[in-house]
């Protein structure tokens, strides 16, 4: 039904969408563990007025 040049293509196509979606969500979690640790060593101080 495909060819293989349509077969190889798609399987190419997955494997950019796999990396990138793993590199967007590595992102995320090292800036949330960035945000963590931020807050943990700047702890927020009320100001007294």
């Amino acid at each position: 039904m495909f060819s293989d040049k349509i077969i190889s293509v798609y399987s190419q196509a997955i494997d950019i969408s796999f990396k990138g979606m793993t590199a967007l969500f590595l992102f995320m979690f090292i800036f949330f563990i960035l945000i963590i640790a931020v807050d943990k060593f700047f702890p927020h101080r009320e100001e007294k007025k």
